[in-house]
């Protein structure tokens, strides 16, 4: 391996796009939220927390939590307009990706 080709790798790993990616991919990782993840993109017009966490056979504050982390993360949005919130797959190309 040439020292050129040593030091851009380097410089990628400590690159900004390199921890966003990573980032990312810790985020999804967990097991909840990619359920989450992969409910709410079997489900274009979205599920409310309470659905979830019927579908999960969990806690509501347990799905909330792990919402709140993927809303933080961008990789969910809301909708407001109802009793309840109601929270539809962010238009992110990469997690679609990871979901199919």
């Amino acid at each position: 391996m040439t020292t050129a080709m040593l030091s851009a790798l380097r410089a990628r790993l400590k690159s900004p796009s390199f921890n966003d990616s990573h980032q990312l991919l810790r985020t999804v990782s967990g097991t909840s939220r990619f359920k989450i993840l992969t409910m709410l993109q079997l489900s274009p017009a979205g599920l409310t927390p309470t659905d979830i966490a019927r579908v999960l056979n969990v806690s509501l504050s347990r799905v909330s939590h792990q919402l709140r982390i993927l809303r933080d993360h961008r990789l969910v949005m809301t909708n407001e307009g109802s009793r309840e919130v109601v929270y539809r797959i962010a238009p992110n190309k990469v997690v679609r990706q990871l979901l199919r």
